[in-house]
């Protein structure tokens, strides 16, 4: 059996939150980066809703931080994965 990731919307949460800190952001200056609104950053950071993937991608790029570590994931090269 593998042991592939499971997606889980605590995790993009939790990094959310802690990604927009360290980029010393507050929610209205990550909305206004990612094109959404101040409320949509805070429901996406309680776990109330998931981020559409293009949503999650302008995030992460405003963020500074790539759509893995956005959703948790290992580096690649520490996945387990064959070369």
């Amino acid at each position: 059996m593998s042991d592939k990731p499971k997606y889980d919307s605590d995790q993009v949460a939790h990094a959310l939150k802690v990604g927009r800190v360290k980029a010393r952001m507050d929610q209205q200056a990550l909305a206004d980066a990612a094109g959404i609104s101040k409320d949509s950053v805070a429901r996406y950071e309680t776990g109330a809703n998931t981020p559409r993937l293009d949503t999650a991608f302008d995030m992460a790029v405003a963020l500074g931080i790539s759509l893995d570590e956005l959703a948790g994931l290992p580096a690649p090269g520490l996945r387990g994965e064959a070369e």
